[in-house]
């Protein structure tokens, strides 16, 4: 037992082994033993860049950066009027993940995946 900051009694846990894990999304589900269930048809999900379309002003600074220029501006509105952009699932594997369109947007409404 150690004494914290504010004089209470605190254990120090100690963990042993590997603590990172591998994790991958899938349309599915897993078993208590993390295995996929595969005959539910565990499926693993492709997409690289996902924008929070309704918070996306339109600036269109992602457009202008992506290097694979598969970033477009929306032909829809979102919730406050402006077209948002978007990925489309096509493009979705040409995608680098090099996360210039992340780093650019001033509102952070993309997140990149690698």
């Amino acid at each position: 037992m150690e004494s914290g900051i504010y004089g209470e009694k605190c254990l120090r846990l100690r963990t042993s082994g590997d603590r990172r894990r591998r994790i991958s999304a899938f349309d599915g589900s897993l078993s208590r033993a993390g295995e996929a269930n595969r005959e539910r048809g565990g499926k693993r999900l492709e997409k690289r860049v996902r924008f929070y379309e309704k918070y996306c002003k339109s600036c269109a600074l992602c457009v202008a950066v992506c290097p694979r220029k598969i970033i477009t501006i929306s032909d829809r509105l979102n919730d406050l009027g402006y077209h948002p952009a978007t990925v489309s699932d096509e493009d979705q594997a040409k995608c680098t993940s090099c996360a210039l369109c992340a780093r650019m947007c001033p509102d952070a409404v993309i997140e990149v995946y690698r």
